[in-house]
């Protein structure tokens, strides 16, 4: 067992913009206290509710398992997605690069 098993647990409060980078790409920024999603060609205020879930979902990130054999092949073979987390002076928080699996997310 892993004594640590966070990954990710950075200050949800210095988060201003979060970049998704994959077939479908998209911005979420923070501007006046909200948060919105933007493709680059249009965008949409999020619910307060709606970005406490996504930020939730990035930190923390903990592991649970030790990935199998078969899913360290899927990650290295299949097309990955880039989640990057900038703060209030648009600087590189952390890059998190990541394969969504059937079962969860794998980092």
């Amino acid at each position: 067992d892993w004594r640590d098993k966070t990954i990710v647990n950075i200050d949800k409060s210095k988060l201003q913009k979060i970049a998704v980078k994959n077939k479908t790409s998209f911005d979420l920024n923070l501007k006046d206290g909200k948060w919105s999603v933007s493709n680059g060609l249009k965008s949409s205020g999020l619910y307060a509710s709606e970005s406490a879930q996504i930020l939730d979902l990035l930190s923390p990130i903990e592991a649970t398992t030790l990935t199998t054999d078969s899913e360290k092949l899927e990650f290295i073979t299949t097309e990955k997605s880039t989640i990057t987390m900038f703060n209030d002076k648009n600087e590189v928080i952390t890059t998190l690069l990541l394969l969504i699996v059937h079962r969860a997310l794998v980092f």
